[in-house]
């Protein structure tokens, strides 16, 4: 087990997923390299707060059915603050200052959370435009 930047978990993700409405696309690596590449700069100056929310796995695979989401998957388990997850799921929204990483672990979206909260003045709209053009 080992723990590492919230960074550094984005980008250790050996792939990248991208949800639109429910549709499911597997991205490229050099397209993946994008993504990440972009959170992690959308990320600067940000901070990561306490997550108080969890995640429901119906829930969370009901509200996967629309809007726009960025899933990051790992080729094993991770740990941060000895919280397990074998990917993480991001709500992209164009307006939204911070997002919520909900954590799949063992199959299902469930437990606690992560929260990002971005610099301010900053949104996610430069990652919502790289995925929806």
């Amino acid at each position: 087990m080992y723990e590492y930047d919230l960074n550094d978990v984005i980008n250790d993700a050996s792939s990248v997923e991208i949800y639109v409405d429910g549709v499911k696309e597997i991205l490229t690596p050099d397209k993946a390299d994008e993504v990440k590449s972009c959170i992690i700069r959308m990320n600067e100056g940000g901070y990561e707060m306490p997550g108080y929310g969890v995640s429901i796995d119906s829930l969370t695979r009901q509200e996967l059915k629309s809007g726009v989401w960025v899933r990051l998957v790992y080729p094993e388990r991770v740990y941060r603050g000895e919280i397990p997850f074998e990917s993480l799921l991001i709500k992209v929204d164009k307006e939204y200052c911070g997002y919520n990483l909900m954590r799949e672990y063992e199959g299902k979206y469930q437990g606690r959370v992560f929260y990002f909260n971005l610099q301010p003045g900053k949104t996610m709209a430069p990652l919502y435009s790289l995925l929806c053009g």
